[in-house]
């Protein structure tokens, strides 16, 4: 028979445990903020049909990442090609995003999905499309009088105070970065999300089918609750602006995430150890020994 006195409680149930609720708070605490174009949208003369999704998420509190997508079932042609993305922030004065440089910021072609038109980028990574995208803060998407704080675009804007590429060159003409890949002109066509077609060649120019990674740096500590009056736009400067979308939050999932879930089993675990721990100060563990 072996004696185990209170002080010898095995710690590490109870260490595993505040690990356990640390990071479910963690896990909770940087869940995505999810946006989306309203039901029914519809954009262009032809009343085409789109629908698009974009959630940010906490890398950490000085990392944004945007995961973008062009989720129409039925789009086809230019007009349904997603090339703008703009957002405000409700309180600035507690973080900003930085303008991407060669070292920061980024633009990738997301796991699953492709870019179409016969364009492979040379380098390191063939999903990274940053010279393709420009970043802009205070901007007009071509066509519209709104101005956003921040916009994400492969077509470019009205205007901006600070807009640069998302491989950090300013140069919005024909442009060849330094590993030989020919971006073109930011106010053509190219890059945008075209909807996930089995009939792409509907569609002219570089593009991206379905999904890419947007990755910004922050100034400040991030806060994904102040993301507000986020749009979609669709068509470009030189081919023709076809419609902005404001996007909308869908509604709340009545069914708990599992992080909050792990929270609360946690929780009733530690009280449950307290309880036992006052009932007895003494616990015996029996050997039956042969």
């Amino acid at each position: 028979m072996r004696v185990i006195t209170k002080s010898q409680f095995p710690r590490a149930t109870a260490f595993s445990v505040v690990i356990t609720l640390y990071l479910s708070f963690t896990i909770s605490v940087q869940a995505g903020v999810i946006y989306q174009t309203p039901a029914n949208a519809v954009v262009g003369p032809e009343n085409k049909s789109v629908s698009a999704r974009a959630e940010f998420t906490a890398v950490s509190s000085s990392v944004l990442r945007i995961t973008l997508e062009n989720v129409a079932v039925d789009g086809k042609g230019n007009i349904t090609r997603l090339t703008n993305f703009e957002f405000n922030v409700f309180d600035s004065t507690t973080w900003s995003l930085d303008t991407p440089t060669s070292l920061s910021g980024s633009v990738k072609v997301a796991a699953g999905s492709n870019i179409i038109g016969g364009f492979t980028p040379t380098g390191p990574d063939p999903t990274d499309i940053s010279g393709g995208w420009v970043f802009g803060k205070n901007v007009q998407p071509a066509g519209f009088s709104e101005t956003f704080d921040y916009g994400i675009s492969s077509t470019a804007f009205n205007s901006g105070n600070t807009l640069a590429r998302f491989d950090g060159s300013t140069n919005f003409g024909n442009y060849t970065d330094s590993a030989g890949n020919n971006w073109g002109p930011i106010n053509g066509g190219d890059w945008g999300l075209i909807p996930d077609d089995p009939t792409p060649d509907t569609y002219t120019g570089a593009s991206v089918r379905d999904t890419v990674i947007i990755t910004l740096d922050v100034t400040g500590t991030l806060n994904l609750g102040d993301i507000q009056n986020v749009a979609f736009t669709y068509g470009s400067e030189r081919a023709g602006v076809y419609g902005l979308v404001p996007g909308t939050v869908p509604p709340p999932n009545m069914v708990p995430e599992p992080s909050s879930f792990v929270i609360s089993s946690a929780g009733l675990l530690v009280c449950g150890m307290i309880r036992c721990r006052r009932r007895s100060n003494v616990l015996i563990q029996c050997a039956h020994l042969s």
